[in-house]
């Protein structure tokens, strides 16, 4: 908590403060809660102590204004906090099979221009679950971090669309055209046709420090997206289950920027001004090409936004290529401060292992022309897996022999290793919502822990791994932050970038080649990736795939099996590795997530 600690008692008012949220948060909960029989037990005197102490905190929290962060939190204490619940997902009222964006860099980091035209259609599957009417067209609403993203117009179908028919919430972070208006501006959008969107905003990426969105590290631009970071940078549907195909034109001055990236392959570039047709309406052509330079990126496979990146900057690289084992040739390119460069070849190297062992291993092959690792000094996340552009903070990717120990090595070569796997196990085939993250990151951590087996010790890293878990994991699931692998609700997904989401979910993804076999999973996984490709799913459909490739005449699977509770007195696996349990063989591996 913020604000001066104040000596002797006050220290406890933390935990004060989490008794209180918890028991109310118990106590206003809308259905019961499964909880378990021990913890039933206590509940009578968690309530009991909770309004014991209420007073005695209330006296510890009083203070000076300077210090009231201690007292906000009591305040907050008796409404439970808003939750995002998984079983209430409903699909968005709008698809965007594509999304062109234009960019102008200055060299301050201030005063950017951000052009955005996006493709939208009405989402069939929307309409027919909320039951709407033939012909209507729900409002348009857009997710956007108002407060740093300054949006100055809103043109639909080059109409620009009035004031009094946007609506802008700061509190919400949403930017909304109503429904008349879209039906008024694109009445093929009442028919299920395509219309297009245009938003032209200002923002100041030196002044983002959230390090979410665009912002600047030592002089370059740099973005984080995941998870909800694409908000703070473009008005688009910020999830992960609407994906589009992205081009992105980028234009900035000479002499800053030796190198202006993004996702996908190369389709233009230069010195001037970028031509008039990417320019996004609204956005204004430059006064003049003397000093100035641009580049044009084109990413061929639908993707969420989560997964978009730029980077512009003053780097040195490391050029090399990989040979796919259908014979194409790929460009590798690992970009840094020059003073890192000599730190770069292990990760470079270690690309080309991991490239080369998820084709012997998985069957999956690199899909576009080039792969970028950049290493920045400024990043939220160890690493971020974007398509063909993947962003690592140097304290995850730098190695030297002079310096680094043996663990350093290993630890770059796997987090080099489980982002390039992402390319497949997360991108290509995505997570339906942030519910199901455990999807594409337990999935890829038990490959990064098979990809370093494979190529050092196995027993080794099996302890390790085991070692992990028992240090933090246990710790986790017996805490307060204790959590399944995949959460019935939160309240924010940062939360839930966890030991167990991450480490758990790889055990139970070990789970089944442990039970099945490596020849089954092998197959299931063949079946997942070629059925799901350009997808956005959940950990059901990846459980089904397993089932399906290794069974036949199977019957469907339950379709609210994603918001069924677990039952009491419900059949359980019993007999490996083909004791059918309920309906479909793998139920049990349902529960464990």
């Amino acid at each position: 908590a913020g604000g001066a600690r104040r000596p002797g008692p006050i220290c406890a008012a933390p935990m004060l403060s989490r008794a209180i949220r918890s028991a109310a948060r118990v106590a206003s909960a809308s259905k019961p809660r499964r909880v378990p029989a021990a913890s039933r037990r206590a509940l009578p005197a968690t309530f009991a102590l909770a309004r014991a102490l209420a007073p005695l905190a209330s006296h510890f929290l009083r203070g000076p204004p300077a210090s009231r962060a201690f007292s906000d939190m009591a305040s907050d204490a008796a409404a439970a906090p808003k939750e995002t619940m998984r079983r209430d997902y409903v699909p968005p009222a709008f698809l965007a099979p594509k999304l062109d964006i234009f960019v102008r860099l200055s060299a301050d980091g201030k005063d950017v221009t951000v052009g955005a035209r996006t493709t939208f259609t009405a989402n069939p599957e929307y309409i027919a679950r909320t039951g709407m009417a033939a012909g209507a067209v729900p409002a348009l609403q857009l997710d956007v971090d108002l407060k740093h993203v300054d949006v100055q117009a809103v043109r639909v179908n080059g109409k620009e669309i009035p004031a009094d028919a946007v609506t802008k919430d700061e509190a919400t972070s949403t930017l909304t055209v109503s429904a008349a208006a879209l039906a008024e501006a694109a009445p093929e959008a009442l028919a299920g046709g395509e219309f297009v969107v245009e938003t032209v905003n200002k923002q100041n990426p030196v002044e983002n420090l959230a390090l979410e969105g665009l912002y600047m590290s030592q002089g370059d631009y740099c973005t984080q997206m995941e998870a909800e970071g694409f908000r703070r940078f473009v008005p688009h549907l910020d999830r992960p289950d609407v994906l589009s195909l992205f081009s992105t034109t980028i234009e900035a001055p000479t002499g800053y920027f030796n190198e202006l990236l993004s996702n996908g392959n190369r389709m233009g570039g230069g010195d001037g001004a970028a031509p008039a047709e990417f320019l996004t309406a609204g956005v204004d052509a430059a006064a003049s090409s003397d000093g100035i330079q641009w580049a044009r990126w084109e990413h061929p496979v639908p993707k969420p936004a989560y997964l978009f990146a730029l980077v512009a900057g003053k780097l040195s690289s490391i050029d090399d290529t990989f040979t796919t084992r259908s014979g194409r040739t790929v460009a590798l390119r690992m970009l840094a401060k020059e003073a890192d460069i000599p730190k770069c070849h292990w990760a470079v190297a270690s690309l080309k292992r991991a490239m080369e062992w998820d084709e012997l291993r998985y069957g999956r092959e690199y899909d576009l022309d080039i792969f970028h690792i950049v290493a920045v000094a400024s990043f939220s996340m160890g690493a971020m897996e974007n398509s063909s552009l993947n962003v690592f903070n140097i304290k995850y990717v730098l190695a030297d022999e002079s310096t680094a120990t043996d663990t350093d090595f290993d630890n770059v070569q796997a987090v080099v290793g489980h982002e390039y796997f992402h390319n497949w196990s997360g991108n290509r085939v995505t997570c339906r919502d942030w519910f199901q993250l455990s999807l594409k990151e337990g999935f890829t951590v038990f490959r990064d822990q098979e990809f370093t087996s494979d190529l050092a010790s196995r027993p080794i890293k099996r302890i390790s791994d085991v070692d992990v878990l028992r240090a933090y994991q246990f710790a986790e699931a017996g805490g307060p932050m204790s959590h399944p692998v995949r959460p019935a609700s939160f309240v924010t997904i940062n939360n839930f970038y966890s030991v167990t989401v991450y480490n758990g979910g790889a055990e139970v993804v070990r789970m089944y080649p442990s039970i099945l076999g490596r020849g089954a999973f092998r197959r299931g996984t063949d079946l997942y990736f070629e059925r799901h490709d350009g997808q956005a799913v959940t950990c059901d459909h990846f459980c089904t795939a397993l089932e399906d490739a290794n069974w036949k005449d199977l019957p469907a699977p339950d379709a609210a099996a994603d918001s069924s509770p677990f039952k009491e007195g419900e059949e359980v696996w019993v007999d490996p590795p083909f004791q059918r349990c309920g309906e479909r063989p793998l139920t049990q591996f349902r529960r464990w997530y």
